[in-house]
């Protein structure tokens, strides 16, 4: 029987993507002996090894990497064919999987989600809320928020507006507003801002500039827990203009003559051809929420 090559590709992709056979075979929902028969027929098939496998990991042969790629180009090629054919689509559905980091999603992401498809029962969101800039096509993201410009080529990035962070403190603490007591503060640091922690600030006159030094009295794995901390006196910290606002009854912002530099915010996604519709009106009413902010 004459071999399904481009169904042999894709699962030769997700087997290298997932980075075992058994991730794969989840992801796909068959069995892992069935993966790994594929894997040995296409190989057969091939006449060269493709992947060299221990009970521990897998790596890939210099044919195997060639091969690799191809795979993920028929798979883009593939997924553009879909895509252009669904073009004429007027109503967005299916699932839609958006990660964005934790200080983006509750507060921003969700509420602009919910206003864009409120009316779409066919649109079924994905949420993923993480710091660590995930693969796209890997994790199978249609939509990524980021903070910062990413490096990857192979994504289409566009800049969607910015924020700016604020040092805050605690209202049922006492106003400090002088920047030579503020080092000596303790400090509640997110984890992804590590023990020592450096800030460049800027008079709202443009000015002047100072800087400030930290070493982290306390630390959190997310924005809401470092929130919580600081609401209790326990220190200040770094909250998201936009954030800040919301907690008008709770936080202050402190030096506030001084600001420190914008964060640009950026929508990216995997797709080379058409963009689903989804995605097209997930960003726009993102975007929309960022120039209200």
């Amino acid at each position: 029987m004459k071999m399904n090559k481009a169904r042999y590709m894709t699962l030769f992709m997700h087997i290298v993507s997932s980075g075992s056979i058994t991730k794969a075979a989840e992801k796909l929902e068959v069995s892992k002996s069935v993966v790994s028969h594929q894997l040995k027929l296409l190989e057969q098939e091939i006449g060269v090894t493709l992947l060299k496998r221990t009970t521990r990991k897998q790596q890939l042969t210099s044919a195997g990497e060639q091969f690799y790629r191809d795979c993920i180009q028929l798979h883009q090629i593939t997924e553009s064919a879909w895509l252009h054919a669904k073009e004429e689509q007027v109503e967005p559905q299916g699932k839609l999987k958006v990660s964005a980091p934790h200080a983006l999603m509750s507060s921003l992401i969700v509420p602009a989600l919910a206003h864009a498809f409120r009316d779409y029962s066919k649109v079924n969101l994905d949420l993923v809320s993480n710091d660590d800039q995930q693969n796209l096509i890997e994790n199978d993201i249609d939509l990524a928020i980021r903070i910062g410009l990413s490096k990857s080529s192979n994504l289409k990035q566009k800049r969607i507006g910015s924020f700016r962070d604020q040092l805050c403190q605690s209202l049922i603490r006492p106003v400090i507003d002088d920047s030579q007591f503020i080092e000596e503060l303790p400090y509640i640091a997110n984890t992804w801002q590590g023990k020592y922690i450096q800030h460049d600030l800027t008079s709202i006159k443009g000015k002047h500039k100072q800087q400030l030094a930290f070493k982290a009295s306390h630390q959190a794995n997310n924005l809401h827990t470092c929130i919580s901390l600081i609401e209790q006196g326990l220190g200040i910290g770094l909250v998201p203009d936009f954030v800040c606002q919301k907690y008008r009854t709770s936080l202050r912002p402190i030096l506030k003559d001084y600001q420190l530099a914008e964060n640009p915010i950026y929508a990216l996604h995997p797709y080379q051809g058409a963009v689903p519709i989804a995605v097209k009106m997930a960003i726009l009413q993102i975007e929309k929420a960022l120039t209200i902010l």
